[in-house]
């Protein structure tokens, strides 16, 4: 378990105050003109057609960050953040910023957006527990599952055995995002799962057939999302030396068309680079971490 990695947006005694003041959570009834929801459409817009680039993904950003101020009580923007912090960490990285730790507290601060989450957050001195999670409901899944896909890549770029302490929310977020909605934006909870499964090291006793059980029914959900069947290579076909599986997959998803537009192709494109990086490199020795 682990305290908030960084700083939230907004500071977790302040959004407890808030939370006193306000009335309008996820889950409630919105009218046709609900202008949080046509905000979103307007900052999604500002990604332009196709693949966005680095300049429609830094504006649709900025928009989001605008609503978020407007309506800070609404954790449908904090959402749209953390997805668009983690696409961009991953198209664009930049050794200046940390998005994916950015996109992890987006995240974490909808989920204490609720009462009851907040309460016992703050119960537990800001640690991600499953008695905390286990007060989230189902309309908050997306929060869930967006803090543990960007929190698990987070772990694997800076080498999880150096913050193994952060294993045990992962997992118990993408364990709970599959309670919560285990057929979330075509397999998002159970990629969630998986990658909490697949992060950890041989020597911290990672349990590689769960792992690979869980991305693989995010895989069946989606099988035109090309990031899950690279993650499925770089962190279980890999390490368990399956070089063949592993070549094959990441050698499709070179192969692979893509998304058309918006942040799904977004996602794609950096699948087909960080695939053809792997490709590039070779297989890696079997059980290398």
């Amino acid at each position: 378990m682990t305290r908030y990695p960084v700083a939230l947006p907004l500071g977790l005694l302040g959004l407890l105050g808030l939370l006193s003041q306000v009335g309008c959570h996820l889950g409630v009834r919105r009218s046709e003109r609900d202008p949080v929801a046509l905000g979103l459409v307007a900052c999604q817009a500002r990604l332009g057609s196709g693949v966005p680039a680095r300049a429609g993904v830094d504006d649709s950003l900025q928009c989001l960050l605008d609503l978020s101020q407007e309506f800070p009580e609404d954790g449908r923007a904090h959402t749209r953040i953390a997805r668009t912090l983690y696409e961009r960490a991953l198209a664009f990285p930049d050794p200046s910023v940390d998005d994916l730790a950015s996109a992890r507290s987006w995240a974490l601060q909808c989920l204490a957006l609720r009462p009851g989450v907040a309460a016992r957050l703050q119960g537990s001195g800001g640690l991600i527990t499953t008695r905390v999670l286990a007060v989230v409901p189902a309309s908050d899944a997306e929060c869930v599952a967006w803090a543990a896909i960007s929190w698990a890549h987070w772990l694997h770029g800076r080498g999880v055995l150096g913050d193994a302490i952060d294993l045990e929310p992962v997992a118990a977020l993408g364990k709970r995002a599959v309670e919560l909605a285990p057929t979330l934006d075509r397999g998002r909870a159970f990629e969630a799962q998986g990658l909490g499964l697949a992060i950890v090291p041989v020597a911290l006793g990672r349990d590689a057939a769960a792992a690979a059980g869980a991305l693989g029914q995010a895989r069946q959900q989606a099988p035109d999302r090309l990031m899950t069947a690279v993650e499925t290579a770089e962190l279980v076909y890999g390490p368990g030396g399956d070089t063949v599986a592993w070549e094959r997959t990441l050698s499709a998803v070179v192969a692979a068309k893509g998304a058309g537009g918006g942040l799904d192709a977004l996602e794609d494109a950096a699948a087909q680079a960080r695939a053809q990086a792997l490709l590039d490199q070779g297989p890696p020795p079997a059980e290398t971490w």
